[in-house]
């Protein structure tokens, strides 16, 4: 917030906080920010993690006790 407060295309700032934030704060925000997004997005969300964690799969530089899913 404070790096990018004096951007002029900046006009609102949509704050989110949490980690993981709920699916609720998500859909606001995004609403409050006029961008669409598929339904489908929200529906699968609590899949986003394991997307993620499948790229680092069976790469000698990832360590798996350094990451946590919940």
């Amino acid at each position: 917030v404070n790096l990018n407060k004096e951007d002029p295309n900046i006009n609102e700032l949509i704050l989110i906080n949490g980690c993981p934030l709920p699916k609720m704060t998500l859909k606001d925000a995004v609403k409050q920010a006029d961008i669409r997004i598929p339904g489908y997005f929200f529906k699968n969300l609590d899949k986003g993690p394991l997307l993620f964690m499948q790229k680092y799969q069976n790469k000698p530089e990832f360590e798996e006790r350094f990451f946590q899913v919940h």
